[in-house]
């Protein structure tokens, strides 16, 4: 997969993300018992195995709930998602599939599409390096010509130096 690809199915991950983890949020704000950490209220007296077991199922509905509002999200972005990422025979589990991995977090995301543009970027640099030193292989090439009679040998192993780096 290309750079520029790469960068856009993270960015398009992220976005899904950001927005199905906001509609996380809502949903928390109006279901009081999701919005309650349990854990700060456990205490090793009577009653906090209860607890556990209810802090347990607070974290497993919302991870279901991230989930289908992952899948949500997916869904309601379905218009604006590149045709390139969801294929016509299955577009459903492509939405699904999108929808779940947007439920892993932004952050997840987030680093990711850094790491590509980082990687993007280093090989851009290394890539206009490389050109420069062509460049001044060239000139190099050019002055050793101009200046001091060669040898067809020498000429040639100048030459070879020069086709060696790559451009």
């Amino acid at each position: 997969m290309e750079s520029l690809e790469l960068t856009t199915v993270l960015g398009l991950l992220v976005a899904l993300s950001a927005a199905s983890e906001r509609l996380v949020e809502i949903i928390k704000g109006l279901v009081p018992w999701l919005n309650e950490d349990k854990e700060e209220a456990i205490d090793d007296g009577a009653g906090a195995q209860a607890k556990r077991n209810a802090e347990r199922w607070r974290k497993l509905a919302l991870q279901v709930l991230a989930g289908l509002a992952g899948i949500a999200t997916a869904w309601a972005a379905y218009p604006a998602i590149p045709v390139d990422f969801l294929p016509a025979e299955r577009p459903l589990m492509s939405i699904v599939a999108l929808g779940l991995l947007a439920s892993g977090g932004s952050g997840l995301w987030n680093a990711l599409l850094t790491w590509a543009l980082e990687s993007k970027n280093i090989r851009e640099s290394t890539s206009r390096a490389a050109a420069a030193q062509v460049r001044v292989l060239e000139e190099l090439e050019g002055r050793i010509v101009a200046t001091t009679p060669l040898d067809n040998d020498s000429l040639e192993l100048v030459r070879t130096f020069a086709a060696a780096v790559p451009k």
